[in-house]
């Protein structure tokens, strides 16, 4: 009988042949994929966790083990500034706001103009006079203010978070952009300096946040939100044009010097003034307004910082005249050309060597008719110490028996010449 074997080999007839169990493959495959699945969690989990700590690193400006660094696209694109701190934070909300005050406030500080006073039994005090709002700007000590928060100050303190008030020094300040510098010795405080921005990129619409000390002490810190309403808004001020910008974010009183904050949380405007009046009715009564404030642009106001800071005044290129402004309606009642009537001349200075004289009165500089004192100015300011312009001058004439032009002639028109005279531009200091 030949033998016979089933599909599993198993062999009916040997009593000593152990049948093949069929599972046996079966659960040999299955542990073999075990042990491939449980290699392959391993690996990922491994990889998983490495990706996540290169990830971490990076979001804390450090480089991992083995990673390769990369430049962060916000600091390639924008440098951080010689002044101000760095730029960007993790947000702790999903309100902006929140993360601004928390990150900018404590670059702002209060302002005290002070001055000495006589106190009958007391002597001589310090008594404060005038109080605004100032931003750190380097950890070194440097605030910028509005010179108008300072002028006429015979010391000035400075408030930092936490009440703590200590010296200022005036390092500079300029009246013509009211701008102004302080300096703080920053040994033992812990200053925290205001990342500056772009006030240039500014679009009408975005987020503005003013920070800064309205109406004294009891509010310090105080923060208000609007919008940038306008850009390169031009007001005239003491016959100097500036270029601010507008916002609809609450300014008061004491916030002048303060910051004005984008979504970003960068210093892009200084906070100056506020308009509280729209214009008068027919009676005479003022028109109020609300919500309209404004700053200078910080692109404006880090070059004057600067060099404040290195030379501690602002070098520009002047006449050397003092002068009032004759309107054409004010020139026509003595038949006299309208501009600036020249008061008086400074000896040496560039009008004085260009042979301009007390009572002339300047009506062009290279072609530009002067209708302001802005006018003057702001033209004078597109050149350089040692540029020369071109200035129109009409003088009475020495006939009319000199003096001031248009007074004592008793005529109804002046006689006099214009002349053009060739002024090279010597450097005055402030304004």
């Amino acid at each position: 009988m030949s033998n016979y074997y089933d599909y599993d080999g198993y062999d009916p007839y040997d009593p000593y042949h152990k049948p093949k169990k069929k599972g046996n493959r079966v659960w040999i495959f299955i542990a073999i994929g075990l042990v491939f699945l449980l290699l392959g969690s391993v690996i990922t989990l491994g990889v998983t966790a490495l990706l996540d700590r290169n990830a971490d690193a990076g979001a804390n400006g450090q480089v991992a083990d083995g990673a390769t660094p990369s430049p962060s696209p916000e600091v390639s694109a924008n440098p951080v500034p010689s002044l101000g701190g760095a730029a960007g934070w993790i947000a702790s909300s999903d309100n902006p706001v929140i993360d601004i005050a928390k990150n900018v406030g404590p670059s702002l500080v209060g302002v005290s103009n002070n001055v000495n006073t006589f106190a009958q039994g007391q002597g001589i005090t310090e008594q404060e006079q005038g109080y605004g709002s100032g931003v750190i700007i380097s950890t070194d000590g440097y605030i910028v203010t509005n010179n108008h928060v300072i002028e006429g100050a015979e010391s000035v303190t400075v408030t930092l978070g936490g009440d703590k008030t200590v010296k200022a020094d005036v390092v500079g300040a300029d009246s013509r952009t009211d701008i102004a510098v302080l300096k703080i010795d920053p040994e033992g405080l812990d200053l925290t300096a205001a990342p500056l921005g772009d006030s240039d990129a500014l679009q009408v619409g975005e987020l503005a946040v003013a920070i800064g000390n309205p109406l004294g002490h009891e509010f310090a810190g105080t923060v208000t939100v609007g919008v940038i309403s306008a850009v390169n808004r031009n007001l005239e001020s003491e016959g100097v044009t500036l270029s601010m910008i507008q916002t609809d974010a609450a300014i008061n009183p004491g916030n002048s010097g303060g910051a004005l904050v984008n979504s970003s949380g960068e210093v892009i405007g200084i906070n100056t003034l506020k308009s509280t009046t729209a214009g008068y009715d027919s009676s005479g009564n003022a028109i109020s307004a609300e919500g309209i404030g404004f700053a200078l642009p910080i692109n404006d106001v880090k070059p004057i910082v600067e060099e404040l800071i290195s030379k501690g005044h602002i070098s520009r290129p002047g006449l050397g005249i003092k002068g009032s402004m004759l309107t054409e309606d004010m020139a026509g009642i003595y038949g006299l050309p309208a501009g600036v009537l020249v008061g008086s001349v400074e000896e040496g200075g560039s009008a004085e060597t260009a042979g301009i004289k007390a009572y002339d009165i300047i009506t062009e500089v290279n072609g530009v008719k002067v209708t302001s004192f802005a006018t003057l100015t702001n033209e004078l300011a597109n050149f350089n110490v040692g540029d020369t312009v071109t200035v129109k001058v009409w003088r009475q004439s020495t006939s009319e028996g000199g003096g001031r032009p248009g007074f004592g002639g008793g005529q109804s028109t002046v006689q006099g010449e214009e002349m053009e005279l060739t002024v090279t531009l010597m450097e005055i200091q402030g304004d």
